[in-house]
């Protein structure tokens, strides 16, 4: 099998966001990057243009994903849609019982926003009724670890703009450049102060460096993640 497996962006393909020329020479960069990154020997999964909970970055690969993605889409659960609906299956545990009252108290809805976003989640099965309480499903879980790649001709301004944006979801970010600027020496140690990692081409110059995310987050950009793959194995391919 394959170590490196791409999948299709689950956006309208009739209707693709631009994507400058300069830039897109870096698309075979960005994939041999994906490669090098911890344990893709044993398996990569990439999707380009992947639209994440905050923002769309041009690369997105995830490893260490073994079965998890298999069995998320085998579940048969509905996939996660909004930040609500994360924060509501975070707050709750595969191994511990939580009551109501705690969902709510933890996510910061009202009793009644969160009792009807918990009955909807306990219908579609992201979630259990134990007892008085609720368990999440062994099933909803964030998947291997995500690394979300930006690349930009030489404005690494505005890509590590984007990159921090991508942290918020993505356990490493990184960016991309095509040309080394001349404030390189800048960009470096901005990276490694905020643990974003920098390549030029296909080479690491900061590796990214892995986070905290929130669990609510990570735990929507991984269902993203098996929707997108869930699709594009569903889709027969067109010419």
């Amino acid at each position: 099998m394959d170590s490196f497996r791409e999948w299709p962006a689950a956006i309208n393909r009739s209707g693709r966001r631009f994507a400058p020329v300069a830039e897109a020479e870096l698309d075979l960069d960005l994939r041999n990057l994906a490669r090098k990154l911890p344990h893709a020997s044993a398996g990569v999964d990439v999707v380009p243009e992947f639209v994440g909970p905050n923002g769309i970055a041009d690369l997105v690969a995830v490893t260490q994903a073994g079965h998890g993605f298999e069995s998320r889409v085998l579940a048969g659960i509905p996939y996660l849609r909004t930040i609500t609906d994360a924060r509501v299956v975070a707050a709750t545990s595969v191994g511990r019982t939580v009551t109501g009252a705690t969902i709510a108290s933890t996510t910061g809805l009202s009793p009644r926003q969160s009792q009807t976003a918990v009955n909807r989640l306990v219908r579609d099965g992201a979630i259990r009724r134990v007892g008085s309480g609720y368990r999440r499903s062994e099933s909803m879980v964030a998947v291997g670890r995500m690394y979300a790649l930006e690349a930009k001709v030489s404005d690494w301004r505005k890509a590590f703009s984007q990159a921090l944006r991508y942290s918020s979801w993505s356990d490493a970010s990184a960016i991309v450049l095509l040309r080394s600027p001349r404030e390189i020496d800048d960009a470096i140690e901005l990276a490694k102060r905020f643990r974003i990692g920098l390549a030029v081409h296909d080479r690491w110059l900061v590796r990214p460096s892995i986070r905290a995310v929130p669990t609510h987050l990570r735990l929507l950009a991984s269902d993203r993640f098996a929707f997108t793959l869930d699709l594009a194995k569903r889709t027969p391919e067109t010419s």
